[in-house]
């Protein structure tokens, strides 16, 4: 492994560091698609914000100061832009007639990803012909994962209040919520979901 970089004067090195920590934060849950190449763009991006910040210093000698304002600064640049300058910057593109893509690589990161998604119901079939119900969420709100949560890789944790079997029988599950134990949550993984369908708001 190469450690060239660190050979590099610091402001580069701050800027840098400072930028891949405002991709990780800008692109959280949505990276699983991206490539080396993507990773490494984007980090620069917000890396050239760093170098202005750090700039604008009159004291270069003093890297403290600077570095905890490039790095501040980056990372409020990174959320500013993963809470709403991400969107807006596609509905412009949008409005413009460039294109109507979103900037998901799927249908269902979209879906995940949608600020404020609000599941109230959820059936997950899976590859075993049984379907897996939450009926009504509401219920669970105030407990663990607010009683479900949908992965940005297809994966699904949720509470099971009903299973429909391969054989067509409906088991109605008990004891759900226990207040020794807490609340119990099934883990789905992608690979076992064929179909989830939701009802949403």
């Amino acid at each position: 492994m190469s450690f060239e970089i660190l050979s590099l004067p610091v402001q580069v090195q701050i800027s840098l560091g400072s930028g891949y920590a405002a991709y990780v934060v800008a692109y959280s849950g949505l990276a699983g698609n991206h490539r080396a190449r993507d990773v490494v763009f984007i980090s620069f991006a917000f890396s050239a914000f760093a170098s202005l910040i750090i700039n604008s210093f009159s004291e270069p000698d003093n890297v403290w100061l600077p570095a905890f304002a490039a790095l501040a600064s980056t990372i409020v640049l990174a959320a500013v832009w993963r809470s709403f300058g991400r969107r807006l910057f596609y509905w412009l593109l949008k409005v413009c007639r460039v294109h109507g893509d979103d900037g998901f690589f799927d249908c269902w990161q979209s879906l995940v990803q949608a600020p404020g998604l609000k599941v109230g119901q959820i059936a997950v079939y899976t590859e075993d012909g049984r379907i897996l119900w939450m009926n009504q969420r509401a219920p669970y709100w105030a407990g663990p994962k607010r009683g479900l949560e949908l992965g940005s890789d297809g994966s699904v944790i949720m509470v099971v209040e009903e299973e429909t079997q391969p054989d067509g029988n409906d088991v109605r599950k008990e004891d759900i919520v226990d207040p020794n134990w807490g609340t119990r949550l099934t883990y789905i993984p992608a690979r076992s979901i064929t179909r989830v369908n939701l009802r949403v708001k």
